[in-house]
């Protein structure tokens, strides 16, 4: 089995009817409906050969909100999945594999757990741990558990990287770099199961899109951002905690021990200072909108000394709700007035105008009423009011 990742592939109508349709029930709609139509008997398709573009998340606090997601979207389906997944009649090693798949993200629990038993190995001298020698604790402790613990997440991306480039092994040297930042994730996943788990339910929140496709582009244009939360706050004391055992273990001489650590305490410092900073440094860069008094008929001069000009004035009063960056030509402004002055408009339904014919709108005196930020038409002149 393996599940339609939401993106660059082709379904049959057929498969998506007979499996049940798009359910809602999960965060991972893809997923629960991959497994379900493998269940039913059909089967995918891998092309590793066709490559189509997709945009990854660029701020660490869009990249936590996706794989909050995704995280408890797994679990979610696993709950729902599992146990129909174990009453077919496919063979055992799917519906193992199928398990272990669906349940991998309760591992970010053992490693909340496995963070917290670090204050013990850490704090214990070589005498104590390992009775004066230092290499029996190596061998019968650290390196077990070092190696459990990264074995087969490095098997995983070698395996990947080694079927995407040619030259794959230049990339290795990034790798404990991702196992830092994956460490760094563990809380933010934790969470996410804990939700799925006691089945709290949350809304699909969307991973922010900025439309990046090259280095030095801005992303200030995007509107849509991510949330912060108090999660970083935990992330960075988490951080601390470990630097406070990197010291620890300097003190009782355990040298073995510290490239462990200092993963973890690399990885928790790296994603809670990246949660914080970005999304500071990004409100501080954003430009405060114009007030509306300020705006609607005024007469303030602008630092030329001239009185600004009405179609200034207009995109200042709508660029407050459209969330505008910098003002359009004024040429480009006029074409647009003159072409919506000559086209009928299309007001939301109901309305507070009094409708003359078509979809033309009439002033009326009540128009306080209207939305504040509306536009409508005049029945004489064929001119734009607010």
């Amino acid at each position: 089995f393996f599940n339609f990742n939401g993106t660059a592939g082709i379904w049959r109508r057929t498969c998506i009817q007979t499996s049940g349709g798009w359910q809602h029930d999960t965060l991972a709609e893809d997923l629960d409906l991959s497994y379900r139509a493998q269940i039913k008997g059909w089967r995918f398709l891998f092309l590793p050969e066709i490559v189509t573009p997709a945009e990854l998340p660029i701020e660490m606090n869009a990249f936590k909100s996706q794989q909050h997601r995704w995280a408890k979207g797994s679990i979610q389906t696993s709950k729902k999945v599992l146990p129909l997944l174990w009453k077919s009649d496919l063979p055992f090693k799917i519906k193992f594999e199928g398990t272990v798949h669906l349940t991998s993200n309760y591992g970010y629990l053992m490693l909340l757990m496995l963070c917290v038993c670090f204050h013990s190995s850490a704090s214990a001298g070589t005498y104590q741990a390992s009775g004066g020698n230092p290499w029996t604790k190596l061998l019968l402790v650290d390196l077990p558990l070092f190696i459990a613990g990264s074995l087969s997440i490095s098997a995983f991306y070698f395996c990947a990287q080694r079927d995407l480039h040619a030259q794959w092994w230049k990339r290795l040297v990034y790798l404990p770099v991702l196992m830092a930042v994956g460490v760094g994730l563990s809380i933010n996943n934790a969470r996410a199961v804990l939700e799925a788990m006691f089945n709290h339910r949350s809304e699909f929140i969307r991973t922010p899109k900025y439309g990046i496709s090259r280095a030095g582009e801005s992303r200030s244009r995007s509107k849509y951002q991510a949330l912060r939360g108090l999660v970083p706050y935990i992330e960075l004391g988490f951080g601390v905690y470990f630097t406070w055992l990197v010291v620890q273990a300097i003190d009782a001489k355990q040298w073995m021990f510290l490239p462990f650590v200092m993963v973890f305490q690399g990885g928790f410092l790296y994603v809670g200072l990246m949660s914080l900073l970005q999304t500071t440094v990004r409100a501080m860069r954003q430009v405060e909108g114009p007030e509306l008094a300020a705006a609607v008929g005024s007469t303030r001069q602008n630092s030329s000394g001239k009185r600004p000009s009405k179609c200034r004035t207009l995109w200042r009063c709508s660029s407050i709700a459209r969330g505008m960056r910098q003002p359009p030509t004024r040429k480009a402004l006029c074409a647009a007035f003159r072409r919506w002055g000559s086209t009928p408009l299309k007001l939301p339904a109901p309305t507070v105008g009094r409708q003359t014919s078509g979809r033309k709108f009439s002033r009326k005196r009540n128009c306080r009423s209207l939305p504040r930020m509306s536009v409508w038409r005049s029945s004489k002149g064929n001119r734009m009011r607010r």
